[in-house]
Parts: structure tokens; sequence; C-alpha cells
């Protein structure tokens, strides 16, 4: 063999073992950074950042307080110089600013690297922090919206967090055009919202908002339902009542002051519409085509099997009805009840 030829093939194999190594690091430079980074060969910029961000997220994962380290700043900052666009890097660097003359700095690349991406866990982390230490609703809950839609692991997290911080002055105007935009996660604030007595004041008012324009989100929901029971449970039957009657006008005739009260559709908003028993040993349902409420019950039971929240003013009133059974009935089987709903 030649000396030519032999340093022909010397350098095809030098090239195909480079290529090899550069193709094994483009591959695991997402799925295995570490292992890329050690090569140590270029493409390195993707790579160190994404090393860099597995290191912190180690460190955080035990100890949430843990600062960004001198080999991990390294890394990112290197990162950022042979790709630009690295939102690791970018996300790593901002966090390891804590000086407070440098805050504004750290404002400014946090904003920037936000408009790069919005699924950098760590990166939304920090925004939605800053946008709380700075009383910024606006961009809290957007980002809390973001993260929502992109985090799967910490969606429950966020939202209950959005949930929570409904209760705020302010939260309403902000989460308007971000709720009003019915988010995949709107179903699971809403549920949050049901069960936490102090945002259902404000969770009331910002269904309302999202029903107008131009949002126009006028279906009753299951939800809402959720919703104007919490209200009513927790005493609040103003903000309870103008909820229903934003979303739904209630037939209520001048002569009769129940609310669907030849039973001619299924319940609407119940307790301003009847809410039904579904219990083991008591149920009732609506029969919107013969007019009637149906009750069922095993001997001895006991309870409300059709009950609706009234607003009356001191009087006189009468109650009529109609009574149809398969069987006699003991003459107390039922009967009808009046009680307030406040001491």
């Amino acid at each position: 063999m030649s000396i030519l030829r032999w340093i022909t093939w010397s350098v095809a194999l030098v090239l195909a073992a480079c290529i090899g190594l550069a193709s094994f690091k483009i591959s695991n430079q997402v799925r295995a950074p570490a292992i890329a980074y050690a090569t140590g060969i270029v493409p390195y910029g993707t790579a160190r950042g994404n090393y860099a961000d597995v290191r912190y997220k180690i460190k955080i994962a035990r100890n949430a307080d843990a600062p960004v380290d001198k080999f991990e700043q390294k890394l990112a900052f290197e990162a950022y110089r042979a790709e630009p666009l690295s939102s690791n890097a970018l996300a790593l660097l901002a966090k390891a600013i804590t000086s407070p003359q440098e805050a504004q700095t750290r404002q400014s690349l946090l904003t920037l690297a936000g408009q790069l991406t919005r699924r950098n866990a760590l990166l939304s982390s920090e925004l939605i922090k800053s946008a709380a230490a700075n009383d910024d609703k606006a961009t809290f809950f957007r980002w809390l919206s973001r993260s929502a839609l992109t985090n799967v692991e910490l969606r429950n997290a966020y939202i209950g967090a959005m949930a929570s911080v409904t209760a705020r002055e302010g939260a309403v105007e902000a989460l308007t055009p971000i709720v009003g935009q019915s988010p995949k996660w709107a179903p699971f604030y809403w549920r949050r919202v049901a069960q936490l007595t102090a945002s259902l004041a404000n969770g009331a008012k910002l269904r309302l908002a999202i029903a107008r324009s131009p949002w126009r989100q006028t279906e009753v929901t299951i939800n809402d339902q959720r919703l104007v029971l919490a209200l009513a449970k927790s005493g609040q039957f103003d903000a309870a009542r103008g909820l229903v009657w934003g979303l739904a006008k209630l037939d209520v005739s001048k002569t009769n002051m129940l609310v669907n009260a030849d039973f001619s559709r299924q319940p609407l908003l119940p307790p301003f519409d009847w809410e039904l028993a579904a219990v083991g040993t008591l149920g009732a349902s609506i029969d919107d085509i013969d007019h009637s409420l149906s009750i069922s019950a095993i001997g001895g039971a006991m309870g409300d099997a059709a009950s609706q929240l009234l607003a009356l003013s001191p009087g006189q009133y009468s109650v009529r009805l109609k009574l149809s059974a398969g069987s006699p009935l003991p003459r107390s089987a039922l009967s009808l009840r009046l009680k307030c709903a406040e001491p």
C-alpha cells in the first residue's frame, strides 16, 4: 500500500470517527447532555446548556433555594456564546444574577428569553416569581396560563395557584382576557375556584365578565352549577343570585315565585332552580314531557327530595300541588317544608 493511499484511508477513518462522534453528540445533546458534553467536540452549545440545566434541576429537587454555581454559570455562558438562542442557557444566566443593582438587567434578560420559548420550566417559573414580586398581575396570570398548558407535571400546582390568587384585588381584570379565550385548563380552574371560599366572589365576577362581549361564553356548564352552589352554601346569596340571573333568565311568572314550578324542563342552576336528591335511599327526577316530579324512596328514607332557594319578603303565601302515587301513601309520607337559609 502506497503512503498516499495509507494517508487517504487514515484520513477517511478519522473523518468517519469524527462524524460518528458528532452524530452521537447531536442525537444525545437533549436526551443525555452530560454524555454529549463529555465527548468534548463541537457542536457543544446545546449540550452544555442542557447539561447545566440538568445539573441545576437535580440540585433544586433537593433544595428549592439552591443557587446556580460557577460551573453551571460557565457552561451556560459557553452555551450562550455558541448558541445565543439557547433558552436553558439564558434561563440559568438570568437565575445567576442576584445583585439588586442588576435587577433590571435580570428582568430584561428574562423578558427577552420569554419571547424565545414558552416551554422552559425554569424560565417560566422565574417569570412568574418576578411578576408576583412586581405585582404585575397581567404577566403573572399570562405565564401561569402558559405554564399550565405546557408543563403537564406542574399543571395542577399552577392551576391551584391561579385559583387561589383569584381572590386578590385586580385578579378579575387580569384574568378576563386569559380565561376568556377558553384555554384547555379552564374546566379544572373553575372546579378549583368552586372549592375555595375566598375566591368565590371574584370567581362569580370573572364568570360574568367572560359571558359578555367579546368572549360570549354564555353556555351554562357543570362548573357554573358548582360555582353557584358553592356561593349559596357559603352564604354569598347576592353574588350567587347575580351570577344566576347573569347567565340564565330563569322562568318565574308573576303569580308563582318558584322557578320551573311546572317542571317543564331540567334544572339549570340549583339551588335557584330545583336541586334534586340523588342518594342511595332517596332520588328525584323531572319528567319534562309529563311536567312532573318523580320521587322514589325505600321504606324509612328521609330527606329533601327537591328544594329551591327563594328570596321572600314577609307576608302570606299559599302552596298548591297535585299528587299521585302508584300505591296508597301514609299521611306523613310527604311534606312541604320552609326553612331559613340563614340563622
